[in-house]
Order: structure tokens, then sequence, then C-alpha cells
């Protein structure tokens, strides 16, 4: 990925609602996720380039001291924010299309 003031901007971006989206819980809308997703196909984004932005996110978000429980849950959860962020990369794909 290239980083530019743009898609340092969508980390930033995609950082804070993967957290808001952790801290409201399962129950919270991903249409965040979905816009984010478009707005990453705008600036010429892949999947790749998401999945690294959730890897660093998730790292910083998961706290180490806190229950294996916990910490499950909360993987799962931002794999679906995740999930849901690449489907408009996803759908730009001639395989896709």
């Amino acid at each position: 990925m290239k980083i530019n003031p743009e898609t340092d901007g969508w980390s930033r971006r995609y950082q804070a609602a993967l957290r808001r989206y952790l801290a409201r819980g399962p129950e919270t809308s991903l249409r965040p996720a979905l816009v984010l997703g478009r707005r990453a196909v705008a600036l010429g984004m892949e999947t790749l380039d998401i999945a690294r932005v959730h890897e660093r996110t998730l790292a910083a978000v998961a706290e180490p001291g806190g229950s294996p429980v916990t910490r499950q849950r909360m993987i799962k959860q931002a794999g679906l924010f995740f999930a849901e962020t690449i489907v408009p990369v996803e759908k730009t794909h001639p395989a896709a299309l």
C-alpha cells in the first residue's frame, strides 16, 4: 500500500470505527465498515492493504491481560467488521464481476 495522506487518514478512520464497533458490541451496525470499504475502493486499496491496517488495529486494541474468552470474542467481532469492510473491494475483482 502506498502511504499518502489519504490512505493514512483512512487508516485512522478504520481504527476509530473498529474501536467504536468493539466497544458497542455485536448488535452495532456494520454500516461504518461498508462505508470504509467503499472509500478504500476509491483510494485504490486492496484487500491486503486493509488486512494490514486491521491487523495493526487489532494488535493495539486486544488486551493481552484480558481473559482468553473475552479476547476470542473481540477477535471474532473484529473479523466481522473486517469482512464487511472488504466486501466493496472484493466486488471489484474480476472473479466477482
